[in-house]
């Protein structure tokens, strides 16, 4: 009987170009009180627990989160970070959408197929054959500027598949300060989540902010204005410190 020779079946892998990180990633945790920003919208958090099922959602600028009984410990953790993360997203995808196009529309002019928000270990982005364009949700936390860059460099290789010299030249010719914005990401990489300020800490924050700018405002009209060192200052403006 002659001999079989089996050859494992070779599965078909499908290249992604993307944006490899070497960085420590911030470590996404969500909790009751929180305050922070993402692209230039500012929103609370509010979890609580009880009912039969858990989910998120977001109002007027608060992201509630509901967890069902039963949960506890590290997976009331990651069951928190995973409804924010996908409340998040639902609202705030359109809108990384519309930049990603804005900015394909500008400068590459290439058929965009998807566009999705992802919790990843190992890159910022990245850009499948199909012109899938995927971005790692922390980049959310990042300032506009920051997020443009990978949008650029995830569009760029709709156009060049590799990471040429004429891939880095389509990159630099949108964002000449590539490398500076990417190295911004790299050192600030582990600051990329929900701030550990609470509702009562920015409460603190606004009313000393009131006190001060009631004093500087009763001694603009005492004195027609308050120089670097507390003197009278031509123009009688208030100077912000």
């Amino acid at each position: 009987m002659p001999f079989l020779f089996w050859r494992p079946r070779v599965r078909r892998v499908r290249r992604r170009y993307r944006t490899i990180i070497t960085e420590r990633k911030a470590k996404l945790d969500f909790e009751d009180g929180m305050a922070f920003e993402m692209q230039g919208r500012k929103f609370n958090v509010i979890v609580k627990e009880g009912g039969a099922r858990s989910r998120a959602k977001i109002k007027d600028g608060t992201l509630t989160i509901k967890i069902a009984d039963g949960s506890s410990g590290r997976e009331k953790r990651a069951h928190t970070a995973y409804l924010a993360r996908r409340a998040l997203t639902k609202e705030l995808l359109p809108v990384v959408e519309r930049r990603i196009r804005e900015l394909n529309e500008q400068h590459f002019k290439s058929e965009i197929n998807k566009v999705r928000l992802k919790d990843t270990s190992t890159l910022w982005g990245s850009c499948s054959i199909r012109n899938n364009i995927n971005l790692d949700f922390r980049l959310l936390f990042a300032p506009p500027h920051i997020l443009d860059a990978i949008i650029v460099h995830e569009l760029a290789h709709t156009i060049r598949r590799d990471h040429s010299k004429a891939f880095w030249s389509l990159v630099t010719n949108v964002i000449p300060d590539y490398k500076q914005r990417r190295r911004w990401l790299r050192e600030n990489s582990h600051t990329l989540k929900p701030a550990k300020t609470h509702f009562s800490e920015q409460l603190n924050i606004m009313e000393s902010t009131a006190v001060r700018e009631g004093a500087v405002q009763d001694a603009t009209q005492a004195y027609g204005g308050t120089g670097t060192e507390g003197d009278i200052e031509e123009g009688g403006g208030a100077e912000r410190i």
